[in-house]
């Protein structure tokens, strides 16, 4: 792939539908996004979180044990623990449900229970857990007592595809989620990929492609040798939970929901897209040039601003999850800054359940009827992880 300066969109989410695919940056944003005018009017049950977490996980100057760094995802054992995929330190740690630290799996490394690039963990029958290693391309099971005892490896498909992320589904069959990277020789503008969704049995056998999803929209600028991700741009959302899998590319105001064999289960209208106004594209402009470290950043932004095209509308939404009740979470798309982000979510029957208001700097990674963790940066970029109490009405 080839190896060019890539600077994050600033509306991008740290994960690509929150537990779907890759790391992005968490930042907060406006309610200026799409207006859902095609959803049920009436009177919407309104969720909302405990004042206190109930458990949170994380430190500036604590212990190592408590120290998190790059976390990739996070679930919850059917014990109530907690597991986290710390990819700083390549490791999944194991926290009590009070997030009192237990123990940790694997470390650095390529040998057997070792991770060079630790992105997704999950739950797996009989107590174990099963992880995934982009880099290495290789899935892990280990058992409750933390042993890795056995594993099972990726072939390329193809040139410059890479898979980016694994979810367990209900069946015990892994869905992986790839994408194609940008490659020498790729004309320069806008570039987007394809991102499929296999399907593997527990043994690592291919079973079948659910679909395969545009990618993620980036610009490249030959003048100024600079990747970037595309203004407003689409990218591919995935959610898994128990039978079903939720993808859209968020470019219009429908979700997908597919069953493990690849037949469409049902599609879902989340919202309505509106067009992308001046205001909008001021916002994008600012925020991006905030990321600017110096002045030659600065001009070098300014110059790939003057000649990136614009899309006409914004994408519908921004981020997809999945709760243990096969509930539908849809995180509503912003443009500009603001400490909440809203949450709709939808019932098993596809209809709208709640609106929920999380904490911008809040990404969701498991729920039940009763909790919701997830995790949360703050002020000075230091990760926790928090659980809260769910209060439904």
């Amino acid at each position: 792939m080839e190896q060019v300066p890539r600077i994050l969109r600033p509306e991008a989410t740290r994960r690509a539908c929150c537990r779907g695919v890759a790391s992005w940056l968490l930042i907060a944003g406006a309610a200026v996004g799409c207006t859902k005018a095609d959803l049920p009017s009436g009177d919407i049950p309104v969720w909302h979180t405990g004042d206190v977490p109930v458990a949170r996980v994380g430190t500036v100057d604590g212990s190592r044990e408590y120290q998190l760094h790059r976390v990739e995802d996070v679930v919850r054992l059917p014990d109530g623990r907690i597991a986290v995929a710390n990819g700083g330190s390549q490791e999944i740690r194991i926290y009590g449900a009070d997030g009192t630290y237990v123990t940790r799996l694997g470390r650095a490394g390529e040998g057997p229970g070792e991770f060079r690039s630790l992105v997704a963990i999950g739950n797996w029958p009989g107590d174990s857990l099963i992880a995934f290693d982009t880099q290495l391309r290789r899935v892990t099971v280990f058992s409750p007592a933390g042993v890795a005892v056995r594993s099972w490896h990726l072939e390329p498909s193809s040139r410059g595809v890479f898979p980016v992320h694994a979810e367990v589904l209900g069946d015990r069959s892994v869905l992986i989620r790839s994408a194609r990277g940008r490659m020498p020789g790729d004309p320069p503008g806008l570039f987007r990929g394809s991102a499929p969704l296999v399907r593997y049995s527990a043994n690592g056998e291919t079973l079948n492609t659910i679909v395969d999803l545009p990618g993620d929209e980036w610009y490249y600028s030959a003048d100024q040798r600079l990747l970037i991700d595309r203004a407003f741009a689409r990218k591919g959302l995935l959610a898994a939970s128990g039978t079903s899998v939720f993808a859209s590319d968020a470019a219009g105001s429908v979700v997908v929901e597919y069953r493990p064999d690849g037949s469409v289960s049902d599609t879902i209208r989340v919202a309505s897209a509106r067009a992308v106004g001046p205001a909008d594209i001021e916002a994008y402009r600012q925020a991006l040039l905030q990321t600017a470290r110096n002045a030659e950043d600065r001009r070098k932004l300014e110059a790939v601003l003057a000649e990136m095209p614009y899309p006409e509308t914004l994408p519908g939404y921004s981020a997809l999850f999945s709760d243990a009740s096969g509930r539908l979470w849809v995180k509503e798309y912003t443009v500009e800054r603001m400490p909440t982000a809203e949450w709709t979510i939808f019932a098993v029957s596809k209809a709208v359940a709640a609106k929920l208001r999380l904490p911008a700097t809040f990404v969701p990674m498991f729920a039940s009827d009763s909790v919701v963790g997830g995790i949360a940066v703050d002020d000075l970029g230091v990760e926790y992880i928090e659980v809260w109490s769910l209060i439904r009405q």
